[in-house]
Protein backbone atom coordinates (compact mmCIF):
# COMPACT_ATOMS: atom_id res chain seq x y z
CA UNK A 1 0.00 0.00 0.00
CA UNK A 2 1.51 3.21 -1.29
CA UNK A 3 1.56 6.06 1.59
CA UNK A 4 4.19 8.75 1.37
CA UNK A 5 3.63 11.79 2.85
CA UNK A 6 0.54 12.09 0.73
CA UNK A 7 2.69 12.03 -2.82
CA UNK A 8 0.52 9.76 -4.18
CA UNK A 9 -2.61 12.09 -4.13
CA UNK A 10 -0.06 14.53 -5.35
CA UNK A 11 0.65 12.52 -8.24
CA UNK A 12 -2.56 11.65 -9.05
CA UNK A 13 -3.98 14.77 -8.44
CA UNK A 14 -1.71 16.22 -11.31
CA UNK A 15 -2.64 13.45 -13.42
CA UNK A 16 -6.40 14.40 -13.28
CA UNK A 17 -5.59 17.72 -14.10
CA UNK A 18 -3.96 16.86 -17.55
CA UNK A 19 -5.88 17.39 -20.50
CA UNK A 20 -6.77 14.51 -22.91
CA UNK A 21 -5.89 13.44 -24.81
CA UNK A 22 -2.08 13.94 -23.83
CA UNK A 23 1.14 11.33 -23.70
CA UNK A 24 2.60 11.07 -19.79
CA UNK A 25 6.24 9.55 -18.64
CA UNK A 26 7.36 9.10 -15.26
CA UNK A 27 9.59 12.06 -15.47
CA UNK A 28 6.44 14.30 -15.48
CA UNK A 29 6.25 13.32 -11.87
CA UNK A 30 9.71 13.21 -10.22
CA UNK A 31 9.98 16.41 -8.93
CA UNK A 32 6.65 14.91 -6.51
CA UNK A 33 8.43 11.77 -5.59
CA UNK A 34 11.28 9.25 -6.96
CA UNK A 35 10.91 7.77 -10.27
CA UNK A 36 10.41 4.15 -8.70
CA UNK A 37 7.45 5.81 -6.40
CA UNK A 38 6.11 7.44 -9.26
CA UNK A 39 5.90 4.20 -11.78
CA UNK A 40 4.60 2.61 -8.39
CA UNK A 41 1.66 5.24 -8.51
CA UNK A 42 1.35 4.99 -12.67
CA UNK A 43 0.50 1.26 -12.19
CA UNK A 44 -2.46 2.28 -9.41
CA UNK A 45 -3.63 5.09 -12.06
CA UNK A 46 -3.40 2.19 -14.87
CA UNK A 47 -5.49 -0.58 -12.89
CA UNK A 48 -7.84 2.19 -12.16
CA UNK A 49 -8.53 2.70 -16.00
CA UNK A 50 -6.91 6.44 -15.20
CA UNK A 51 -4.24 6.00 -17.78
CA UNK A 52 -2.86 3.61 -20.65
CA UNK A 53 0.39 1.64 -21.31
CA UNK A 54 2.00 2.40 -24.35
CA UNK A 55 5.01 1.43 -24.09
CA UNK A 56 7.60 0.69 -21.02
CA UNK A 57 7.63 4.27 -19.26
CA UNK A 58 5.32 5.59 -21.62
CA UNK A 59 1.46 6.30 -20.95
CA UNK A 60 -1.43 8.05 -22.16
CA UNK A 61 -4.67 9.44 -20.49
CA UNK A 62 -7.48 9.17 -23.49
CA UNK A 63 -10.70 11.08 -24.38
CA UNK A 64 -13.45 8.51 -23.78
CA UNK A 65 -15.94 8.92 -26.35
CA UNK A 66 -18.81 6.45 -27.75
CA UNK A 67 -16.90 5.42 -29.89
CA UNK A 68 -14.09 4.08 -27.45
CA UNK A 69 -10.83 5.80 -26.31
CA UNK A 70 -9.63 8.67 -28.73
CA UNK A 71 -5.54 8.17 -27.65
CA UNK A 72 -2.85 10.47 -28.99
CA UNK A 73 -1.92 9.91 -32.33
CA UNK A 74 1.73 8.33 -33.06
CA UNK A 75 3.07 11.96 -33.99
CA UNK A 76 1.63 13.61 -30.76
CA UNK A 77 3.74 10.71 -28.92
CA UNK A 78 6.49 11.13 -31.05
CA UNK A 79 6.32 14.87 -29.97
CA UNK A 80 6.08 14.27 -26.53
CA UNK A 81 9.00 11.91 -26.58
CA UNK A 82 10.89 14.65 -28.20
CA UNK A 83 10.10 17.46 -25.74
CA UNK A 84 11.26 15.37 -22.81
CA UNK A 85 14.76 14.46 -24.52
CA UNK A 86 15.26 18.10 -25.77
CA UNK A 87 15.32 17.14 -29.32
CA UNK A 88 14.74 18.01 -32.27
CA UNK A 89 12.66 15.22 -35.03
CA UNK A 90 11.61 15.62 -38.37
CA UNK A 91 8.63 13.26 -39.91
CA UNK A 92 10.58 11.40 -42.92
CA UNK A 93 8.70 9.67 -45.42
CA UNK A 94 4.76 8.42 -45.53
CA UNK A 95 4.46 10.39 -42.20
CA UNK A 96 5.92 13.50 -43.42
CA UNK A 97 3.35 13.23 -46.42
CA UNK A 98 0.47 12.27 -44.34
CA UNK A 99 1.56 15.63 -41.56
CA UNK A 100 1.28 17.43 -45.00
CA UNK A 101 -1.90 16.62 -46.07
CA UNK A 102 -0.30 15.38 -49.18
CA UNK A 103 -1.53 11.77 -48.74
CA UNK A 104 -4.38 10.67 -46.68
CA UNK A 105 -2.73 7.39 -46.07
CA UNK A 106 -2.08 6.60 -42.15
CA UNK A 107 0.75 4.82 -41.60
CA UNK A 108 1.57 2.19 -39.04
CA UNK A 109 5.08 2.63 -38.60
CA UNK A 110 6.47 6.32 -38.69
CA UNK A 111 10.17 7.45 -39.12
CA UNK A 112 11.62 10.67 -37.91
CA UNK A 113 15.16 11.75 -38.47
CA UNK A 114 16.74 13.18 -34.61
CA UNK A 115 19.46 15.01 -33.27
CA UNK A 116 19.16 12.63 -30.35
CA UNK A 117 19.66 9.15 -29.65
CA UNK A 118 18.73 6.06 -32.55
CA UNK A 119 15.68 3.79 -31.06
CA UNK A 120 12.59 1.81 -32.26
CA UNK A 121 9.82 2.31 -30.07
CA UNK A 122 6.45 -0.10 -30.27
CA UNK A 123 3.00 1.09 -29.38
CA UNK A 124 0.47 -0.85 -29.43
CA UNK A 125 1.18 -2.69 -32.58
CA UNK A 126 2.47 0.37 -34.37
CA UNK A 127 6.15 1.42 -34.37
CA UNK A 128 7.95 4.83 -34.00
CA UNK A 129 11.72 4.36 -35.56
CA UNK A 130 14.31 7.33 -34.21
CA UNK A 131 17.08 7.54 -36.96
CA UNK A 132 20.44 10.20 -36.10
CA UNK A 133 20.36 12.28 -38.93
CA UNK A 134 23.39 14.96 -39.49
CA UNK A 135 22.52 18.25 -38.75
CA UNK A 136 21.89 19.27 -42.12
CA UNK A 137 18.43 17.94 -42.19
CA UNK A 138 17.48 20.56 -39.37
CA UNK A 139 19.10 23.29 -40.98
CA UNK A 140 15.86 24.76 -42.50
CA UNK A 141 14.46 27.81 -41.53
CA UNK A 142 10.97 26.59 -42.35
CA UNK A 143 9.59 23.69 -40.85
CA UNK A 144 7.55 23.06 -43.70
CA UNK A 145 9.93 23.13 -45.72
CA UNK A 146 12.02 20.10 -43.92
CA UNK A 147 9.33 18.26 -44.29
CA UNK A 148 8.12 18.74 -47.63
CA UNK A 149 12.51 17.45 -48.31
CA UNK A 150 11.59 14.58 -46.78
CA UNK A 151 7.96 14.00 -48.54
CA UNK A 152 9.87 14.67 -52.33
CA UNK A 153 12.27 12.44 -51.15
CA UNK A 154 9.67 9.75 -50.66
CA UNK A 155 8.24 10.36 -53.88
CA UNK A 156 11.16 10.24 -55.50
CA UNK A 157 13.12 12.19 -58.12
CA UNK A 158 10.72 12.18 -61.80
CA UNK A 159 8.03 10.75 -59.93
CA UNK A 160 6.47 13.90 -59.07
CA UNK A 161 2.88 14.48 -60.10
CA UNK A 162 1.01 17.50 -61.49
CA UNK A 163 -1.75 17.17 -58.78
CA UNK A 164 1.36 16.74 -55.96
CA UNK A 165 2.92 20.21 -57.78
CA UNK A 166 -0.39 21.95 -57.31
CA UNK A 167 -0.93 20.32 -53.73
CA UNK A 168 2.54 21.94 -52.40
CA UNK A 169 1.86 24.68 -54.18
CA UNK A 170 -1.55 25.54 -52.09
CA UNK A 171 0.17 24.70 -49.09
CA UNK A 172 2.67 26.87 -49.59
CA UNK A 173 0.87 29.54 -50.81
CA UNK A 174 -1.81 28.84 -47.34
CA UNK A 175 1.77 29.51 -45.32
CA UNK A 176 2.84 32.96 -46.60
CA UNK A 177 4.85 33.04 -43.44
CA UNK A 178 6.04 29.53 -44.61
CA UNK A 179 6.48 30.95 -48.55
CA UNK A 180 9.41 33.54 -47.44
CA UNK A 181 11.19 31.27 -45.33
CA UNK A 182 10.91 28.36 -48.05
CA UNK A 183 12.97 31.19 -50.87
CA UNK A 184 15.73 31.56 -48.22
CA UNK A 185 15.93 27.83 -47.73
CA UNK A 186 16.48 26.81 -51.48
CA UNK A 187 19.73 26.27 -51.66
CA UNK A 188 19.37 23.50 -48.94
CA UNK A 189 17.68 21.25 -50.41
CA UNK A 190 19.06 18.77 -53.25
CA UNK A 191 19.53 20.02 -56.73
CA UNK A 192 16.67 18.60 -57.83
CA UNK A 193 14.25 19.54 -55.54
CA UNK A 194 15.52 22.94 -55.78
CA UNK A 195 13.95 23.60 -59.56
CA UNK A 196 10.43 22.52 -58.14
CA UNK A 197 10.38 25.08 -55.32
CA UNK A 198 11.61 27.65 -57.27
CA UNK A 199 8.83 27.18 -59.43
CA UNK A 200 6.25 26.99 -56.83
CA UNK A 201 7.16 29.80 -54.56
CA UNK A 202 7.89 32.56 -58.15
Amino acid sequence: MLNKSGNTELILDRLKKMKAPCVLFVSDFTDISSANYVQQVLSIAEQRGLIERLSPGIYCKSVITKFGPLRPSLYEIAEAIAKRDQVEIMPTGAAALNILGLSTQVPTKVNYLTTGSPRTIKVDGSEISFIRSVPRNFAYRSKMMAMLVQALRNIGKGNVTNEEMSAIYKLIQDNPAEAQLIKKDISLAPAWMQNIFKEITK
